[in-house]
């Protein structure tokens, strides 16, 4: 029945189809190189969402435009801003927010040296473009690429006039409101102002979400060969997360928030300043320098498993791109080289939670240890931990781009880098993360590490045109990426994590009419940095190998004018090569040995299709569906979860002169199904939120 109303959706709006072109959706420059270029001379599997496909969806949270992506897995666990993000199995493993891939606004570096992103201050609001490189990635972008790249394009300053104002709203109480104001001066100075409040109670209960954020660019044009653009944004934003559930808890009511699960007040509560500046200019016909500052500012009130943490930090970096257009051995060539530094000063507290004790059963208190049942709210208790942190990372690199013939493009590039820890905590209350029932213990014990990790990442690739509307190529590159500094005060003799892909693919657009890319890509991991028990805590350990295969197709036609149809196909084949995973078994430890097992929760086939349709009168629409295969819930791959099938999701919209009226609903047919599974977890489900509804109307004076 469910996949009969999606053929039916496509079949209704194939007849509505009319003889007129009435918009473009074809894809050509790509930035996210450090240069402008065409996307099908990348030689790199790529992709680039335009904003006239992100206007079929709610910019409401960043996941909503990513996930038709070959390759790329976004989903939010929790809702709000939070968007779990995997690209070829990179950031797999992390906890909460992004990590392993290198994560750019405007061209502009917000990952912490340490790999951590946090997508609080993004305003999907403000989005114009996301541009995607997939797989390791360092030689540009250092450290932490090492499962891809992507750059957050916003709405250039030199295009924004006049006032606009949104508004929307949904089921849940969700509420969307928006204002845009933009003008210039003379032709020479350009500004716009953005203020937008997202606010939901959610479909689970401690799920609220509500976020504050102003946004400011400046922009200068000296004359025809140089400019100024300067951007600071201000955001607070509160976000209430839901625990994970048991299997009963997931089929009882997903909805729900269980006592049993003990950590029940669990959030991210955080205020953000964050600027940058870019200049560019042309000094010579050949010459151009690109330098880029940037602050970032922030400080979250943050409760986790096990304890508060209450603290901030403050980032700055700059990059200094410079471009050289000359001539190498007769053949005309473009030089990007510069260096980047980046600095993260981090001091942080972390504090118990009031919690209720057990009193009865196995769980009995004992000397100096404490057994939760569950926390009674996400106040501060005691203190349990200072931490003093800075991480220093720069870099130097150079990506040399021969044209040889009209045909056939090259990059070869090189990058060396450096990141150095410098880290200082003082324990005074641990938390045994491997017991069955959750323990605080009395510790006083004082941490100091001084670590830095080197890494060479080299790159070539070419790209040949074998007819006019068609490139293949092929590539190798290296992604390297640091153990997080919380992962060192653990094991402080970790080393990197090292990637090195092997790519060939085809790239074929004919402006708007169709588009149809391939990938073939093979990736060795060395080092994986994986979670072990060490007496009576969690540790990590350089565990092994992964070897990662895999095929990505994306393509779109245009049936007639104003009608199109495409999707895109994943195919992963991700083995533990080599993998000791040690687990608690009773009051003992076992290692065992996984190696030729499928990596978790990444399924073999991962697939989506989508039809846009665009009516002359300002009517358009949109159907897509996504599926996710089935996938082995642990290492051992004992055990698997079915996935989900034909997760489907429509919008209708107008858009006329001024005026934009939209209308969407997010699993259209109400499927239960999970987020993910995780069989080695107490509570292995994340739900996936039920059917959800949105409608928005915006006009521009």
């Amino acid at each position: 029945m469910r996949k009969s109303l999606f053929v039916a959706g496509i079949l209704s709006l194939s007849f509505l189809a009319q003889a007129e072109e009435v918009l473009k959706l074809d894809k050509v420059q790509f930035t996210a190189t450090k240069s402008e270029r065409e996307e099908k001379e990348t030689p790199a599997s790529t992709a680039t969402i335009t904003k006239e496909e992100l206007k079929f969806e709610r910019g409401f949270n960043l996941s909503e435009s990513l996930s038709e992506v070959s390759g790329v897995n976004a989903e939010t666990k929790n809702g709000g801003y939070d968007v779990r993000l995997i690209i070829r199995g990179g950031g797999l493993n992390a906890p909460y927010g992004i990590r392993q891939i290198n994560i750019l606004l405007d061209g502009v570096p917000i990952t912490d040296p340490d790999g951590m992103t946090r997508l609080d201050f993004v305003n999907p609001q403000l989005i114009d473009q996301i541009e995607i490189v997939k797989g390791p990635n360092s030689t540009l972008y250092g450290a932490n690429a090492i499962g891809g790249v992507v750059n957050f394009i916003t709405k250039p300053v030199w295009t924004v006039q006049g006032l606009k104002l949104k508004t929307g709203f949904g089921n849940y109480n969700t509420q969307l409101y928006n204002l845009l104001y933009g003008n210039n001066y003379k032709g020479k100075l350009f500004y716009y102002v953005d203020i937008t409040r997202r606010s939901t109670d959610s479909w689970r209960e401690w799920n609220e979400f509500k976020s504050t954020q102003a946004s400011f660019k400046i922009g200068y044009l000296f004359d025809d060969k140089s400019s100024i653009e300067t951007y600071f944004n201000y955001s607070k934003a509160d976000l209430q997360l839901p625990n994970s559930l048991t299997k009963q808890q997931f089929d009882t009511d997903p909805s729900k928030q269980y006592k049993e699960n003990v950590w029940i007040h669990s959030g991210r509560y955080s205020e953000i300043y964050f600027f940058n500046t870019k200049y560019q200019n042309q000094l010579t016909d050949s010459f151009t320098i690109k330098p880029i500052f940037y602050i970032q500012k922030w400080s979250h009130y943050h409760p986790v498993t096990g304890f508060i943490n209450d603290g901030g930090a403050k980032v700055f970096g700059t990059d200094f791109i410079t471009e050289l257009k000359h001539s190498l051995f007769g053949i005309n060539s473009t030089l990007i080289s510069g260096f980047q530094i980046q600095h993260d000063k981090y001091d942080a507290d972390k504090y118990t939670y009031g919690y209720v004790m057990c009193s009865t059963g196995p769980c009995n208190p004992r000397p100096n240890i404490d057994v939760i049942k569950y926390t009674l709210s996400d106040q501060k208790g005691r203190l349990a931990e200072t931490d003093h942190n800075k991480i220093l990372k720069y870099g130097f690199y150079a990506q040399e781009t021969l044209i040889p013939t009209k045909n056939l493009l090259i990059d070869i590039g090189l990058r060396w880098d450096a990141v150095k820890f410098d880290l200082n905590q003082q324990n005074y209350i641990d938390y045994n993360y491997s017991l069955t029932n959750a323990r605080y213990i009395i510790s006083n014990s004082n941490t100091q590490i001084n670590r830095t990790f080197r890494f060479i990442s080299p790159k070539i690739g070419f790209s040949y045109a074998v007819a006019p509307i068609t490139n293949i190529y092929a590539s190798f590159s290296a992604g390297f990426q640091t153990p997080q500094w919380s992962q060192l005060t653990y094991n402080p003799n970790l080393k990197n994590t090292k990637a090195y892909q092997y790519e060939i693919g085809t790239k074929t657009v004919k402006s708007d009419e169709y588009s149809f890319n391939t990938a073939f890509f093979f990736i060795d991991s060395r080092d994986e940095i994986t979670q072990v028990l060490d007496g009576s805590r969690t540790s990590f350990a350089n565990a092994g190998k992964v070897n990662k295969k895999g095929v990505e197709i994306d393509g779109r036609f245009k049936v007639y004018d104003g009608l199109y149809i495409g999707g895109s196909y994943t195919y992963s084949d991700f083995i533990y090569k080599e993998y000791i995973e040690v687990k608690r078994v009773g009051s003992s430890f076992r290692a065992y040995d996984r190696s030729n097992n499928r990596l978790e929760y990444i399924p073999k086939h991962k697939y989506t299709l989508y039809v846009y349709y665009f009516h002359p009168s300002g009517f358009k629409a949109k159907i897509d569906t996504n599926t996710w295969g089935q996938y082995y819930t642990n290492a051992a791959n004992t055990g698997k979860y079915k996935g989900y099938e034909f997760l489907t999701n429509l919008f209708l919209g107008y858009e006329k002169k001024n005026l934009e009226l939209g209308f969407s609903v997010y699993n259209l047919t109400d499927k239960k199904y999970a987020v993910e599974v995780k069989e080695d977890s107490s509570t292995p489900y994340v739900p996936g939120a039920p059917r959800t509804y949105f409608v928005y109307g915006s006009y521009k004076f």
